[in-house]
């Protein structure tokens, strides 16, 4: 058979071809790729562990946090002579933090976890005990009890855009008390040798909404009082035995003028009630069992909070707790014989 020039080109081109492959199949494999080296290995991404509880574990409400609040919840454990308190710290946001005064010493604050919209509302109905209710970023209360550990939150429903007051009249009972965001009226809901009430109405001053979250404290055994801003800027009190209710009061006289709510304790009939005024300053009124004294100002305060009050068991000083300006938390004592106040200590914190 006759071959053509053409036949002879393809040939030469096909035999080049297949050898320039047999070449590059020849060629040692590393001439055609970097050298591998510790430095060019990428490690994959571990994925990070779950971060470790905080204990207590305490994180019942869920949502998207809004600011922390702007006061301090407070409690004095009189079966080991403490003084606890509670509050929202700016470093951990909306995040709750402690702080316990014993054997005349602050032990510094400890963040106990959670996500919160407002500061907590603190009582001790016995010893040993104390329970801490806060506001939720659902808007709802959530109440926690500390024994011999912090047990499980509980949800106790409402809708509030203030703090909680509570107050406990017996070993047995716990009252918790809010301001109602779509009515403006004060709610209560009691705790009785365990069963929960639903939330009642109690009013407002004046049939109109309320200006602040409330305020409350037992003065004796079986009485309590609940106390709240009303819509003419002064603060108003009803009180009750558990059973039933006066009718509402105004305390009058003070120059309250800010949505900033009241404050309360009580001690063997007599009660003391505090509430910030226009100014910043506080002024605080006393109850001596059948009348209310004038409103007198705290001396030498220009706080950014509302004050926080309570009682020493044996009713011989009022601990008054409030944000200073440095954003920390400041604390002093009246002494309830004399009516002198002591002077000035932060126990720090930042509570923006």
């Amino acid at each position: 058979m006759l071959v053509g020039p053409s036949d002879v080109t393809k040939t030469v081109v096909v035999l080049a071809v297949m050898l320039l492959l047999l070449l590059l199949l020849l060629l040692p494999v590393q001439s055609a790729y970097a050298p591998l080296t510790s430095s060019s290995i990428i490690a994959p991404t571990p994925t990070p562990a779950s971060a470790p509880a905080l204990a207590p574990a305490l994180e019942p409400p869920v949502g998207t946090p809004i600011a922390a609040g702007t006061h301090a919840g407070v409690v004095l454990n009189d079966s080991i002579n403490t003084i606890d308190v509670f509050g929202c710290n700016g470093t951990q946001p909306s995040a709750l933090t402690h702080n316990t005064f014993n054997n005349n010493a602050w032990s510094g604050w400890s963040v106990l976890g959670g996500r919160f919209n407002y500061s907590p509302g603190t009582v001790s109905r016995s010893s040993g005990n104390v329970s801490v209710y806060v506001v939720g970023s659902d808007y709802a209360v959530w109440q926690t009890t500390y024994a011999v550990g912090y047990e499980s939150w509980i949800n106790l429903g409402g809708n509030t855009h203030h703090g909680t007051a509570c107050c406990a009249m017996s070993p047995t009972r716990e009252d918790v008390f809010i301001t109602d965001y779509t009515s403006g009226q004060v709610y209560q809901k009691y705790w009785n040798n365990g069963t929960w009430s639903g939330w009642v109405s109690l009013g407002s001053p004046n049939s109109a909404a309320a200006n602040s979250g409330p305020g409350a404290c037992s003065y004796a055994s079986g009485q309590e009082a609940v106390f709240v801003q009303g819509n003419d800027g002064y603060t108003w009190w009803r009180y009750g035995n558990g059973s039933s209710w006066s009718a509402w009061a105004s305390l009058g006289g003070a120059p309250v003028g800010s949505t900033n709510h009241p404050s309360a304790c009580g001690y063997n009939g007599t009660i003391y009630v505090f509430s910030t005024t226009v100014d910043n300053a506080t002024a605080y009124t006393i109850y001596n069992g059948s009348s209310w004294s004038v409103w007198t100002t705290v001396p030498d305060v220009i706080m950014t909070s509302s004050p926080e009050v309570q009682i020493s068991p044996d009713g011989s000083t009022v601990h008054y707790f409030a944000r200073g300006n440095d954003e920390a938390i400041w604390h002093r004592g009246y002494t309830t014989a004399t009516g002198v106040w002591s002077a000035w200590e932060t126990i720090g914190g930042i509570f923006p």
